[in-house]
């Protein structure tokens, strides 16, 4: 489960896991019934058990995934890779144009490598 994924590494990217990882996960409650600007969580399953996640935000024809997150021992398995598939094929059916992930300088060596491996780049979003 979500506590489970969080609590498998207390060290991430080089840094311990923030107060909000350590916390016990709440259910997402309300009745979204926007159409262009909502939440959807997404999961990667190996035989039946939640090994990874990634909390997505949908406005229009952006989408952004604000966590990410795999289980330490599952990390591997290409089951968060898959899961990013998942979630930029969501995104490109349901009309969205770019998909983003944070800040593209962010994080250490590590995760600024899987940035980039998935296909994210850096650019300058204006209106």
């Amino acid at each position: 489960d979500i506590d489970e994924i969080n609590a498998s590494a207390p060290i991430r990217q080089g840094r311990e896991m923030s107060a909000g990882y350590k916390e016990k996960a709440k259910p997402i409650t309300g009745n979204y019934t926007c159409t262009d600007h909502y939440a959807k969580f997404f999961g990667a399953f190996i035989e039946g058990k939640l090994v990874g996640y990634i909390v997505g935000n949908f406005a229009g024809e952006l989408s952004a995934a604000s966590q990410i997150l795999g289980h330490n021992d599952y990390l591997k398995t290409g089951a968060m890779i898959n899961l990013w598939v998942e979630f930029v094929r969501f995104s490109m059916e349901n009309k969205v144009k770019a998909v983003t992930y944070y800040l593209w300088d962010s994080g250490t060596e590590g995760l600024r490598y899987w940035k980039h491996s998935v296909g994210l780049m850096a650019m300058q979003v204006s209106q």
